[in-house]
This record gives C-alpha cells, sequence and structure tokens, in this order.
C-alpha cells in the first residue's frame, strides 16, 4: 500500500512539539522584556537622583531639613542635613523634562506616575548623594 501524507497522530505530535517551542520562545521575549523595563526605570531612577544633585549644588545652603531617617543608612551615619524632593518639585524647577504628553513622568514597571515619589539629598564625606526614598509608584507606603 502505497502512502501519501501524514497520520493524524504524526500531526498532532508536530502541532504539539510547535506549541511547546512556542511557549518557550514567549517566555523567553517576556524575561527581555521584563528586564528592559527595569533597565529604563533604574536609568530614571538614576537622572532623578542626579538631577536633584545638580539643583542642591547650584543653590547654597539648601540642605536644611533635620528629618533625613528615610536615607538608606549603611554606614550607621548619621546626616545632620538633606533636602527632599518630589519628582513633581524636580520637574517644575526645570530640573527634570518629560516626553509624555500630559507632561508626567511614569514608571515603566508599574505605569504608574511618578510624580509624588521623593528623592533625598544628603552630603556624606562633603559630597553630595541623593537616593529615592519613596517610591509610591512602586506601591510603597512612605
Amino acid at each position: 500500500m502505497n502512502k501519501k501524507g501524514f497520520t493524524l497522530v504524526e500531526l498532532l505530535a508536530v502541532i504539539a512539539i510547535l506549541a511547546v517551542v512556542t511557549g518557550l520562545a514567549m517566555l523567553s521575549i517576556n524575561n527581555a522584556y521584563k528586564s528592559s523595563r527595569e533597565k529604563i526605570l533604574e536609568d530614571y531612577i538614576s537622572n532623578i537622583e542626579n538631577s536633584a544633585i545638580n539643583y542642591v549644588q547650584n543653590t547654597n545652603n539648601i540642605l536644611n531639613s533635620t528629618d533625613c531617617s528615610r536615607i538608606n543608612n549603611k554606614n550607621n551615619t548619621d546626616y545632620d542635613r538633606c533636602k527632599v524632593f518630589t519628582v513633581a518639585e524636580l520637574l517644575n524647577l526645570g530640573q527634570l523634562t518629560t516626553d509624555e504628553k500630559d507632561g508626567k513622568i511614569y514608571n515603566k514597571v508599574t505605569n504608574l506616575d511618578m510624580m509624588a515619589d521623593e528623592v533625598t539629598v544628603y552630603r556624606e564625606n562633603n559630597r553630595l548623594h541623593a537616593e529615592m526614598t519613596c517610591m509610591k509608584s512602586n506601591n510603597e507606603s512612605c
């Protein structure tokens, strides 16, 4: 008997193999997408922190707050002066720019606006540092 074509079992096996390969490819693409979004967020945070430092460097005696408890104190140092900015304040001061039509900056991981997020600038070893101390766009309570 001369057989032309594939049996139903052979076709189902090929379809099952293609489904598994497609599933693995989608997982890989999803992980790459998530990783790139996290990298963009890290770059945004670094840009915000550098903008806050630049503003403090260009204005004299702005480190006036004594509530510096939010700083991630790795060296058990007591910071006597700091300044807390929101992203909205830095945007209004002209230290940040955005390409968004509504004029806001968005967290690229959660897609929430970062306008209420806070960055704290402080002096350590006679050098200015900044760190995001309140990420409301990551659903943190501050």
